[in-house]
């Protein structure tokens, strides 16, 4: 099942103008990416996708995985995950039955030309906000 995916309004950081990027931010929801499921859209030749901010809501009870591309139902390469999806508290990210928070301190660069993707162990619902931008 496809994400439901609603644009965010995003304003360009102060002092930080640059033509070539392009600054977003998404809210989505699907009821199953146990056969994963693109995020944000593959950026074209020679741009990458950069995220600055994500967060996760879900009840799947198994585990979630963010990448990088799609292939054969999975994500082509894992930046974030497997996350085993249960109670746990790290220090660095805090990991709950629901709830999942990562702002890095600095952008995270998904292979070129690659859409971010999640995927699923077990069918649920996931909501994802994910802010970034494509340079």
């Amino acid at each position: 099942m496809a994400f439901t995916s609603t644009a965010v309004n995003t304003i360009e950081p102060h002092g930080q103008s640059q033509a070539s990027v392009a600054y977003w931010a998404y809210n989505v929801y699907t009821d199953d990416a146990s056969a994963c499921e693109e995020i944000v859209a593959t950026p074209g030749s020679g741009k990458a996708l950069y995220i600055t901010k994500i967060e996760i809501q879900s009840d799947v009870h198994d585990i979630i995985t963010i990448g990088a591309g799609e292939t054969s139902n999975g994500v082509t390469a894992a930046i974030i995950g497997p996350i085993p999806w249960g109670h746990e508290d790290t220090g660095a990210a805090h990991f709950s039955a629901a709830h999942f928070l990562l702002v890095p301190s600095k952008p995270i660069k998904l292979t070129t030309n690659k859409s971010m993707t999640i995927d699923a162990g077990a069918v649920g619902g996931i909501w994802v906000y994910v802010e970034g931008f494509t340079l």
